[in-house]
Protein backbone atom coordinates (compact mmCIF):
# COMPACT_ATOMS: atom_id res chain seq x y z
CA UNK A 1 0.00 0.00 0.00
CA UNK A 2 1.42 3.60 -1.08
CA UNK A 3 1.51 6.59 1.29
CA UNK A 4 2.80 9.91 0.71
CA UNK A 5 5.27 9.72 3.07
CA UNK A 6 7.00 6.95 4.75
CA UNK A 7 8.86 7.05 8.11
CA UNK A 8 10.99 3.73 7.86
CA UNK A 9 12.69 2.61 11.31
CA UNK A 10 15.66 0.46 10.71
CA UNK A 11 17.25 1.19 14.19
CA UNK A 12 19.77 -1.60 15.58
CA UNK A 13 21.80 -1.59 18.21
CA UNK A 14 25.65 -0.87 16.75
CA UNK A 15 26.97 -3.99 16.63
CA UNK A 16 29.71 -3.22 20.09
CA UNK A 17 26.17 -3.59 21.82
CA UNK A 18 24.90 -6.85 20.18
CA UNK A 19 25.77 -10.23 21.33
CA UNK A 20 25.73 -11.34 17.75
CA UNK A 21 26.44 -9.80 14.40
CA UNK A 22 24.84 -8.90 11.88
CA UNK A 23 21.18 -6.39 11.71
CA UNK A 24 18.80 -9.47 11.81
CA UNK A 25 15.37 -9.27 9.91
CA UNK A 26 16.64 -5.75 7.99
CA UNK A 27 19.41 -8.08 5.91
CA UNK A 28 15.97 -8.85 4.51
CA UNK A 29 16.38 -7.12 1.05
CA UNK A 30 12.73 -7.59 0.40
CA UNK A 31 11.72 -5.43 3.47
CA UNK A 32 13.90 -2.82 1.62
CA UNK A 33 12.25 -3.20 -1.24
CA UNK A 34 9.10 -2.67 0.51
CA UNK A 35 10.30 0.59 2.20
CA UNK A 36 11.60 2.11 -1.01
CA UNK A 37 8.60 1.43 -2.91
CA UNK A 38 5.73 2.45 -0.92
CA UNK A 39 6.47 6.31 -0.19
CA UNK A 40 5.11 8.64 -3.42
CA UNK A 41 6.48 11.74 -2.18
CA UNK A 42 8.92 11.28 0.38
CA UNK A 43 10.88 8.48 2.15
CA UNK A 44 12.14 8.88 5.86
CA UNK A 45 14.72 6.34 6.86
CA UNK A 46 16.21 6.59 10.54
CA UNK A 47 19.02 4.55 11.48
CA UNK A 48 22.71 3.65 12.05
CA UNK A 49 24.55 4.04 8.80
CA UNK A 50 27.58 1.79 10.23
CA UNK A 51 25.84 -1.15 11.15
CA UNK A 52 23.70 -0.87 8.38
CA UNK A 53 26.33 -0.86 6.42
CA UNK A 54 27.01 -4.86 6.73
CA UNK A 55 24.07 -5.65 4.52
CA UNK A 56 25.33 -5.15 0.62
CA UNK A 57 22.07 -3.58 -0.24
CA UNK A 58 22.08 -0.87 2.19
CA UNK A 59 25.85 -0.36 1.79
CA UNK A 60 24.79 0.64 -1.85
CA UNK A 61 21.61 2.29 -0.69
CA UNK A 62 23.57 4.56 1.80
CA UNK A 63 26.55 4.99 -0.75
CA UNK A 64 23.75 6.16 -3.07
CA UNK A 65 22.11 8.71 -0.80
CA UNK A 66 25.06 10.29 0.44
CA UNK A 67 26.48 10.82 -3.15
CA UNK A 68 22.92 12.73 -3.80
CA UNK A 69 22.81 16.52 -2.26
CA UNK A 70 20.18 16.85 0.26
CA UNK A 71 19.28 13.18 0.77
CA UNK A 72 21.55 12.08 4.05
CA UNK A 73 21.88 13.82 6.98
CA UNK A 74 24.56 13.08 9.94
CA UNK A 75 22.29 13.26 13.49
CA UNK A 76 24.03 13.22 16.46
CA UNK A 77 22.60 10.62 18.52
CA UNK A 78 22.45 13.20 21.75
CA UNK A 79 19.34 14.87 19.37
CA UNK A 80 16.10 15.21 20.79
CA UNK A 81 13.23 13.36 19.24
CA UNK A 82 11.21 16.67 18.95
CA UNK A 83 14.54 17.93 17.34
CA UNK A 84 14.96 15.57 15.17
CA UNK A 85 11.06 15.31 14.35
CA UNK A 86 10.93 19.54 13.66
CA UNK A 87 14.26 18.44 11.28
CA UNK A 88 12.03 16.01 8.98
CA UNK A 89 9.11 17.91 8.78
CA UNK A 90 11.36 20.72 7.30
CA UNK A 91 12.66 18.63 5.16
CA UNK A 92 9.50 16.92 4.23
CA UNK A 93 8.13 20.49 3.12
CA UNK A 94 11.19 21.17 1.19
CA UNK A 95 11.09 18.07 -0.66
CA UNK A 96 7.49 19.17 -1.93
CA UNK A 97 6.42 16.92 -4.65
CA UNK A 98 9.56 14.71 -5.60
CA UNK A 99 10.67 12.05 -4.49
CA UNK A 100 13.30 11.90 -1.70
CA UNK A 101 15.47 10.20 0.21
CA UNK A 102 16.37 11.01 3.59
CA UNK A 103 18.52 8.85 5.78
CA UNK A 104 20.01 9.88 9.60
CA UNK A 105 22.78 8.18 11.33
CA UNK A 106 23.57 7.94 14.89
CA UNK A 107 26.79 9.10 15.46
Amino acid sequence: RECEVVIFSAVRAPEACTATRGIGFLSDERRLNVALTRAKSLLIVIGHARTLSQSRAWAALLKHVRMTPGCFYDVPQSMEASTLWRLIEQRAREAGPSRRHFATQES
